[in-house]
């Protein structure tokens, strides 16, 4: 990488190789991990401290997607305001296209009858996935809506919890805990 360096090398997350040219560009999304340290595993905790501050002493520029975001780095790690800019995220049609209706609702069917709501992400406690199971408890409780809740995604930090509120919801249970990964086909 330094005998045959890049003009610039621009990294979308805040992983910078060890060795990496002078004229380096990252993306930092957010530091939640300094935010709510107690929602990562020390080990996730110890590898995200130190690649946010190689990532804020080595690189050129930091892109985020925020002002808020911009702000808790700027306070955090005292970077200087113009070394750090905020690029919203966006959608680009080429890359998701609308899916056919009919075909996603065969793929669906295969796995879930009847209604439900659909949550597809990692099941860790910073997602707040048991926020979600106790918030669809109360909605079947009140509403007695016929929905089943369905959670799709790997297992993350604070799985343990979230796996002990299963059996104390009974409407979850009535649905279906899709294992991960999911296929393309699938989703």
């Amino acid at each position: 990488m330094l005998s045959d360096a890049p003009d610039v090398l621009f990294v979308p997350a805040h992983t910078l190789p060890i060795i990496s040219p002078q004229n380096t560009v990252t993306t930092c999304h957010d530091i939640g991990f300094e935010t709510f340290p107690e929602l990562y595993s020390w080990k996730e905790l110890a590898y995200h401290r130190f690649t946010m501050r190689l990532a804020v002493r080595r690189a050129r520029h930091i892109i985020t997607i925020s002002e808020f975001s911009r702000q808790e780095m700027i306070a955090r790690y005292r970077i200087p305001e113009s070394k750090i800019s905020v690029v919203y995220q966006s959608y680009d049609e080429e890359l998701y296209k609308k899916t056919d209706w009919n075909k996603t609702s065969e793929i669906v069917r295969k796995y879930v009858e009847g209604p439900y709501l659909f949550y597809v992400g990692r099941l860790e406690k910073k997602k707040n996935v048991v926020g979600l199971i106790r918030a669809f408890r109360i909605l079947k409780e009140k509403y007695q809506i016929p929905h089943k809740l369905v959670l799709a995604g790997g297992k993350g930090t604070g799985w343990e919890e979230i796996e002990q509120q299963i059996p104390l919801n009974p409407p979850l249970t009535r649905g279906r805990l899709l294992p991960p990964p999911l296929s393309d086909e699938r989703c």
